[in-house]
């Protein structure tokens, strides 16, 4: 090693630099030649583009619309409202994202069925729909007399129950 690194870094980025100019000047005659091959319109305006015009509208492509051109300061408002006609006639901009949660109406009322607030536990806690015993069908009624029967039965079976405990008490 008789260079050391940073000896070597300069070294090599001066050859980098040093072979880099050479290119540009090159580049620089060759453009000279190609400047006389611009179009007639673009010398005209210079480095701005033409202004704008209703032909230029209708001339819009669907697929890859571009139109920046149209919303620049200086350009004629009809123009500008025709450009963004035909923008939001494009599916990608007058088709409502359903999923957007605010483009629904709430100013309009969509009440509940009266038939599913029956059913909700809710209603029944704060009894918005009184239930009264006349309006329970037969067989409701039915099943309470058949429950309250087999509870007459089990109080009987109870009282034989104590009287044999009493009496297995008595025989010890």
């Amino acid at each position: 090693m008789s260079e050391g690194f940073l000896k070597r870094w300069s070294r090599r980025k001066t050859e980098i630099e040093s072979s880099e100019v050479k290119p540009l000047e090159d580049s620089a005659q060759q453009s000279d030649i190609a400047k006389p091959s611009q179009n007639v319109n673009e010398s005209a305006y210079g480095d701005q583009k033409p202004p704008v015009t209703m032909d230029d509208v209708e001339k819009i492509d669907t697929f890859a619309p571009d139109f920046s051109a149209f919303m620049k300061p200086g350009v004629d408002p009809a123009i500008q409202q025709a450009a963004l006609k035909k923008m939001f006639t494009d599916p990608h901009f007058n088709v409502m994202d359903r999923l957007d949660i605010y483009i629904d109406d709430y100013s309009q009322p969509d009440p509940l069925p009266t038939e599913t607030l029956k059913r909700m536990v809710q209603s029944d806690m704060l009894e918005l729909f009184r239930k009264d015993k006349v309006s329970q069908p037969a067989e409701i009624e039915e099943s309470i007399h058949a429950k309250q029967a087999l509870l007459s039965d089990s109080e009987g079976d109870s009282s034989i129950a104590d009287s044999t405990i009493k009496t297995i008490h008595k025989e010890e």
